[in-house]
């Protein structure tokens, strides 16, 4: 009797304990299981221990589409007959304005590596050709995530990072930016200008609604109807040639005319050079066009 008693006792106090432990707030989450991956090491970045645990994550085109139309032809177009403007542009940050996140644009910043501020830790890491990010999501309620890095916006003085949101071709604005010069991580808040008594905001389809308009060429940023995602097409990533000299597909084919039609004729590219001497008003206007998107077509 004494044995099946103290059995008994100690069967009762086993699934107490277990069920205390299941149930009290905070002590246990339920988790979805991450898949693992061990990120391979790179000699020219900051290391970091041990393997990041990447979530699995629906694969969606994560970035603003490249779409040409409308006589716009892109930046390489230009090269086969103008190489020596094409490579001055090509070094420029203009070039640079935006960019898709591969091993060739990356900064050291975002290889293996991890930041903290404010209390929050970034972990960046990555994964063969792409680039992670785990952090809290504001717009998963704050949930800690790991997102694939997709964009970066700037690249003169600080870089603005995208990533992946989960929606079509709307990427999310990580909430900390890198400024290059001084090599640190700063709050987005402290970097970008706004009324003191605004209400912090998610940036989600920013660079939809907003950046694409200076940092891309011919953007149209096409909402849904509700504006809570984005079928934005551009020309091109960055500024490029035709951001100030127009769509480049007429000049294309006035250059293939004959000899006498093209001495006869009128380029109808937009030409800037002479400008700044003898027409300075041309030049505030052509160079206005540049900055502000006279080009841009919303659809």
């Amino acid at each position: 009797m004494g044995k099946k008693f103290a059995l008994t006792t100690f069967v009762v106090a086993v699934v107490a304990a277990v069920g205390w432990f299941l149930f009290v707030p905070g002590l246990f989450v339920p988790r979805a299981t991450p898949v693992p991956v061990t990120i391979a090491p790179e000699q020219s970045a900051p290391r970091a221990t041990g393997p990041v645990m990447v979530k699995e994550a629906t694969l969606v085109s994560a970035r603003p589409e490249i779409d040409r139309s409308d006589g716009y032809l892109g930046s390489e177009s230009c090269k086969k007959c103008h190489e020596d403007y094409f490579d001055s542009w090509h070094a420029s940050y203009h070039r640079t304005m935006t960019q898709p996140i591969t091993p060739e644009t990356a900064p050291p910043a975002i290889f293996n590596s991890d930041g903290s501020l404010k209390g929050e830790v970034y972990r960046f890491r990555r994964h063969q050709d792409e680039f992670w990010v785990e952090f809290e999501d504001p717009n998963v309620a704050g949930k800690r995530i790991t997102r694939r890095l997709v964009l970066m916006t700037g690249s003169h003085h600080a870089h603005v990072f995208w990533y992946e949101s989960g929606l079509d071709k709307t990427p999310g604005q990580l909430q900390i930016m890198y400024l290059i010069d001084q090599q640190r991580w700063i709050p987005r808040e402290s970097f970008f200008l706004r009324p003191p008594n605004m209400e912090k905001e998610s940036e989600l389809g920013r660079w939809n609604a907003i950046c694409c308009n200076c940092h891309s060429v011919h953007p149209r940023t096409r909402p849904n109807a509700d504006q809570s995602s984005w079928d934005t097409r551009v020309s091109d990533f960055g500024i490029s040639c035709e951001a100030c000299h127009g769509p480049g597909e007429s000049h294309v084919a006035f250059r293939q005319l004959d000899q006498d039609a093209v001495e006869a004729g009128t380029d109808p590219i937009v030409e800037s050079i002479g400008f700044t001497q003898e027409h300075p008003i041309g030049h505030v206007w052509t160079v206005s066009r540049c900055d502000h998107g006279r080009y841009r077509q919303h659809r």
